[in-house]
């Protein structure tokens, strides 16, 4: 005749509301912590690439004096965080002779100025009272690792020439030759 309530079903007493909803949140919460966690084996970020290797680099500074009324300072600055660099100026004359001067350390982050004529010292009396162009080698993974300047000063004058460097180097494609350099700042002091 009529249909069977719950609480006539095996004796057993409805489910309050509240137990359903603790099932129910249960339920939500183990899915979501299970959907979040790795299937597999997780991964490692990859190891950071070593280092490039340190090469031979050289740049050029075009002029150099050591001529009555005249000195030359060269300023060379470290870019480098953690590595000494080590610089050998290498002076170039007109007639195309190059004489090495003793190499310079220079500390990471650090700018050392070297007088060129107390450099030649006794070293290469020949090249006092003459001119030319300068070479910096070194060794290291970049060559902008190194900034150089020429300071040429005029003795007891206000007047001094600011020389950056100039790089040299060859294309693979064209064989050709293209110079890179700095923008020159003539000014007085």
């Amino acid at each position: 005749m009529f249909p069977a309530t719950s609480k006539e079903v095996n004796n057993v007493p409805p489910l309050p509301r509240n137990f359903l909803f603790v099932i129910l949140t249960l339920f939500v919460t183990s899915s979501t912590v299970l959907a979040q966690t790795p299937s597999g084996p997780t991964r490692k970020a990859p190891p950071p690439p070593p280092p490039p290797p340190a090469t031979d680099q050289q740049q050029f500074l075009s002029y150099w004096t050591t001529e009555t009324g005249w000195r030359t300072e060269l300023q060379l600055r470290n870019n480098q965080v953690g590595h000494d660099l080590i610089v050998t100026p290498v002076l170039g004359t007109a007639d195309g002779t190059e004489t090495p001067l003793s190499p310079v350390t220079v500390q990471p982050q650090e700018v050392k100025t070297v007088d060129v004529e107390t450099a030649i010292g006794s070293s290469a009396p020949q090249l006092i009272g003459t001119y030319g162009s300068l070479a910096l080698r070194y060794r290291t993974p970049s060559q902008a690792n190194l900034y150089a300047v020429s300071m040429v000063m005029g003795v007891g004058h206000s007047i001094a020439f600011h020389i950056p460097w100039a790089s040299l180097s060859v294309s693979p494609l064209t064989r050709a030759s293209t110079a890179t350099t700095n923008a020159v700042d003539y000014g007085k002091t």
